[in-house]
């Protein structure tokens, strides 16, 4: 059984790697094999989409507005006593405010599609506001 594999690289170079059992191409170069490397090649790639990685993120680090307070707290602490540069402060105390209002609205929007419930009004109905001026 060979120990290397019988493939070569797109540079023409005899392929490293080990062939699969019972054959003499590895998993790269066995054609055999090209429906699961596509499988793979989409599977991986839908996984390192910048869109999945910050879901897979946020999902595991959501912040209460408790939370940000403690953070920007031990910032202004860090910044005042020269730990952290001031810039990083900033870029902290933007980002916790822009959460913090995304999560207003949010919290406003689900009261409003509450009441809109209790009030039997459907949203999707709803396109636009009244014109209210006057002639």
């Amino acid at each position: 059984m060979a120990t290397k594999c019988a493939g070569y690289t797109n540079a023409g170079k005899a392929c490293q790697g080990t062939p699969l059992p019972g054959g003499t191409l590895c998993f790269v170069h066995d054609p055999a094999m090209a429906e699961r490397r596509q499988q793979g090649s989409i599977k991986g790639g839908r996984g390192k989409s910048a869109k999945v990685r910050a879901q897979r993120q946020l999902r595991d680090s959501v912040m209460a507005p408790a939370d940000v307070s403690g953070l920007l707290s031990i910032s202004m602490q860090k910044v005042a006593t020269g730990v952290m540069e001031p810039g990083v402060g900033t870029a902290l105390a933007s980002m916790a405010k822009a959460l913090m209002s995304v999560q207003e609205t949010a919290q406003l929007a689900d009261r409003l599609a509450a009441l809109e419930r209790a009030a039997g009004i459907e949203a999707d109905n709803v396109t636009s506001f009244p014109d209210r001026r006057t002639s």
